[in-house]
């Protein structure tokens, strides 16, 4: 049986890896009116930057499988 407090501490994980996944997920679609740069409208990061979207959207990527992971252990530990 797992102690109580490798369970909490799994539990706090899967939230920091939950919240830094959904937001490396989302920032790559993120958009804003950029006007310092000569350019006028909306303007998309994934347009703009791909380097830097691909490399968020990667990251991303690695957070939801350690989310999935660290969930899977919570579950096998708590069962």
């Amino acid at each position: 049986m797992a102690s109580p407090n490798k369970t909490k501490h799994l539990s706090r994980l899967t939230t920091v890896l939950m919240a830094i996944a959904i937001f490396c997920s989302a920032l790559p679609m993120a958009f804003g009116n950029v006007s310092w740069d000569g350019k006028e409208g909306v303007q998309w990061l994934w347009a703009d930057y791909p380097e830097g979207a691909i490399l968020i959207g990667v990251f991303g990527l690695i957070s939801w499988v350690g989310y999935f992971l660290v969930r899977r252990n919570i579950r096998t530990t708590v069962a």
